[in-house]
C-alpha cells in the first residue's frame, strides 16, 4: 500500500539538463502466494490459477517464481529504463520485455523531460532514434571506457540500477506485476541520500499525506501484469496458457 502511494506521489517528476538514462533488465516473476485469500479464512475457499500459467510460455513453475523455462531476450527479462536529471530527481519504471524500442522509451519518458533536457545514454539504437522522433539533444557514448569517466559518464545511472538490484535481491524477488512500486521505492532513497532513517520516514510520511486515496489489498491483490507480459506471449489479460 505504502509503494503504490509513493508511486502516485511520484507522477510529476520533471529531469532538466545533462541527463543520463539507461535499462537494466530483471527476470520476468510470478512470485506470491496464491492461496492468501484462502488461507485468511474469509468466506468460502476461491480456487485462484497460479500466475505462471497465464504469463509463462513453458506454463510451468519455477523456484520463486521466476522464469528459466525460455531462451532469449524478449522471453523471459522485463526491461525497466531509468533516468537521472542534472537536477538529480529521477524516473524509471518497467516498459517492455526484452531490448527497448523508441516507443517503449517514450512510454516511461513522456512528461518527465524538461526543455533543458540533454540526454546521455550508451551507443543504443532505440535511444538515438528516440532523441531525433522527439526532437531532443543526445550524447551517446559508445564504449565501456567512456560511459565510467570524463565529464559525460553513466555512472549515476548505473549506480541507480545497482540499487534497483540490491533492493530487489532484499525481499528475495518480487513479481513483477509489483514491479514499478519496487522502482519508486530505490528511486526515493536515490532521491534523499546521506539523512537517517527518521528524516527518510518523515518525508515518506510528508509524501503519503498528499495522496488523495490509498489502494486497499483487494485492488492490489486484483493487479494484473504490464500489458507488454502478454504482448509478447502473444496472449490477453485473463487468458491461461495451455501446458
Amino acid at each position: 500500500k505504502i509503494l503504490t502511494a509513493l508511486k502516485d506521489g511520484k507522477s510529476d517528476a520533471v529531469l532538466e539538463e545533462h541527463t543520463q538514462a539507461d535499462e537494466t533488465f530483471t527476470q520476468l516473476s510470478t512470485k506470491g502466494n496464491n492461496n492468501a485469500y484462502n488461507n485468511l479464512h474469509r468466506g468460502e475457499p476461491v480456487f485462484r490459477e497460479p500466475d505462471y500459467k497465464k504469463v509463462r510460455k513453458s506454463g510451468h513453475k519455477h523456484a520463486r517464481g521466476s522464469c528459466s523455462s525460455t531462451r532469449g531476450l524478449n522471453q523471459g527479462l522485463v526491461c525497466t529504463p531509468f533516468a537521472i536529471g542534472g537536477n538529480d530527481i529521477c524516473w524509471g519504471k518497467p516498459s517492455n520485455m526484452g531490448g527497448p524500442s523508441s516507443d517503449d522509451l517514450d512510454s516511461v519518458y513522456a512528461g518527465h523531460l524538461g526543455e533543458s533536457v540533454i540526454l546521455v545514454t550508451d551507443a543504443s539504437t532505440a535511444a538515438r532514434k528516440y532523441a531525433e522522433d522527439k526532437e531532443i539533444p543526445i550524447i551517446q557514448l559508445k564504449s565501456k571506457t567512456e560511459s565510467r569517466q570524463g565529464k559525460h559518464n553513466l555512472q549515476k545511472v548505473n549506480n541507480l540500477h545497482s540499487s534497483f538490484k540490491q533492493d530487489l535481491g532484499g525481499y528475495k524477488g518480487v513479481s513483477t506485476k509489483y514491479l514499478e512500486n519496487y522502482a519508486n521505492l530505490t528511486i526515493f532513497r536515490q532521491e534523499t541520500p546521506g539523512i537517517t532513517v527518521i528524516t527518510r520516514t518523515s518525508l515518506l510520511t510528508e509524501k503519503l499525506r498528499n495522496v488523495s486515496k490509498v489502494a486497499r489489498w483487494k485492488d492490489l491483490r486484483a493487479k494484473d501484469y504490464p500489458p507488454f507480459v502478454y504482448e509478447v506471449l502473444d496472449t490477453k489479460p485473463g487468458d491461461a496458457i495451455s501446458t
